[in-house]
């Protein structure tokens, strides 16, 4: 698979799957065989594979992960940013082997100075941070490894102080990657909740509620799944990955005396980490069955009418809708599906927010105005995406504990969301838990989850 970009110099290239062959090469413990799906970096002059790359590529990005859900979408981020990389040193006449401190210094800048060719916007300083980032870990990769000479300075943080003073005292040294990159955000900065109106617009705009679906009626996938990143807190890629057959499994463990249960499954990160409960309402679990054996069966019906009995479903709960094409039919909505489907919503329900971007002449360079400034233009955006629901379920849940009379909810907020530590909730959300009090408490009521009543279930966790 070339770049879309004919121009670009860097191609990608995707392995696929192939038969055994005259060609393949083994060693005492492994072939040259690479996983089904892995990216790799050629350049387009020559065609031969930007070897430095896509070792680092396959090291850092594969191995030890067996499950491909696991890798793909990190490798592939790993493989964009390098091709970027590999472009713009094309662009100076450099190969990968032959540049220096100097070049990843001048890429930061024009990463500062440009525009984002997708987005037609200044690179925020999260992109530009990670671009680097990835830049620096493959040539100390290949440092490490013998691969090519010392590019990115050595990064001890600490030296010894000046003579006259005692060996054991030390002092800092600035990091020399830190100090050509952007700070770090602060841990909380990003926290943006969702107002209680625009929700329930978006959600009546997406379908009805799952429980009240006709059958063969308008689907109420995307609904259940929104609704389910709220309930749980959950990640989109979470959410995605829960398996269909945990959740029919779910319908045995139900207490029909205890409406307050909280239930668990497990589900996946897509950028490699292993696998965690998640804690689910009653509720909410009885919304999962109820789409399971309602929408889901029909569609998987509809498959097996239009392709034969052969056909291979997926076992995660949301699947492409019926009317997906061919191949796709049968697959996993996947966590940019169900994320785009709220976009949507709040779009198509007016709650936007205004943003800029640049224009772009005939040629496809951006106009400069008089004084040499990017000419803009403005658009409309979602004003909230799914992942603020998971900050909103954590305001929700404060507030719902703190009424139901636990003096400190951050132990059993943190095993929700899956934190490692404590800590890390509460300098993520400490400063978010009392604002907007008045517009958030009313949104636990009987049309989202009756949140109130989970609280009592937490103490028992």
């Amino acid at each position: 698979m070339s770049d879309e970009q004919n121009e670009h110099p860097i191609l990608r290239i995707r392995a696929i799957e192939v038969g055994e062959h005259a060609g393949r090469v083994r060693y005492n413990d492994r072939t040259s065989r690479l996983p089904c799906g892995f990216m790799m970096l050629f350049d387009r002059r020559t065609n031969k594979p930007l070897t430095l790359a896509n070792t680092f590529l396959l090291e850092e990005g594969v191995r030890g992960k067996s499950n491909r859900d696991l890798w793909e979408k990190t490798e592939k981020s790993y493989c964009d940013d390098l091709a970027n990389w590999g472009a713009y040193l094309s662009y100076r006449g450099k190969t990968f082997g032959e540049a220096t401190w100097g070049d990843i210094v001048d890429y930061r800048d024009v990463l500062t100075n440009e525009i984002s060719s997708n987005t037609l916007q200044r690179f925020d300083d999260s992109t530009i941070r990670r671009r680097v980032g990835t830049v620096v870990s493959m040539y100390e990769f290949g440092f490490n490894r013998g691969y090519v000479n010392r590019v990115v300075p050595e990064r001890s943080k600490r030296i010894f102080a000046r003579s006259g003073i005692p060996l054991t005292t030390t002092q800092a040294v600035p990091d020399p990657v830190n100090r050509i990159l952007p700070p770090k955000p602060k841990q909380g900065e990003k926290i943006r909740l969702v107002p209680r109106p625009a929700l329930l617009s978006a959600l009546d705009w997406l379908g009805p509620e799952v429980t009240s679906r006709q059958p063969g009626g308008r689907s109420s996938r995307d609904r259940t799944a929104v609704e389910s990143a709220l309930a749980t807190g959950g990640r989109v890629d979470e959410i995605a990955s829960i398996n269909v057959f945990e959740v029919l499994e779910l319908e045995r463990r139900i207490d029909e005396n205890d409406p307050r249960q909280v239930l668990t499954v497990q589900a996946w990160r897509s950028k490699g980490k292993s696998s965690r409960s998640l804690f689910v309402p009653q509720r909410m679990a009885r919304k999962w069955l109820a789409y399971a054996k309602g929408e889901r069966a029909e569609v998987c019906r509809g498959l097996i009418e239009r392709f034969g009995s052969d056909m291979v479903v997926s076992d995660k709960l949301f699947l492409n809708h019926a009317s997906a094409n061919k191949r796709d039919c049968g697959q996993a909505a996947s966590a940019d599906t169900l994320s785009r489907s709220l976009s949507k919503a709040f779009l198509a329900t007016g709650h936007v927010i205004r943003q800029s971007r640049a224009v772009l002449d005939a040629n496809g360079y951006p106009i400069l105005d008089e004084r040499g400034r990017l000419a803009a233009e403005t658009f409309l955006v979602s004003a909230n995406t799914i992942h603020d629901l998971r900050h909103t379920f954590v305001v929700l849940m404060y507030h719902a504990m703190k009424r139901a009379g636990h003096k400190n909810p951050w132990k059993q907020i943190s095993r929700a969301l899956g934190h490692a530590t404590i800590d890390v909730t509460i300098d993520t959300y400490g400063n978010h838990v009392e604002i907007s009090e008045s517009g958030l408490m009313d949104a636990m009521d009987a049309k989202l989850y009756e949140l109130d009543s989970w609280a009592g279930t937490f103490s028992r966790w």
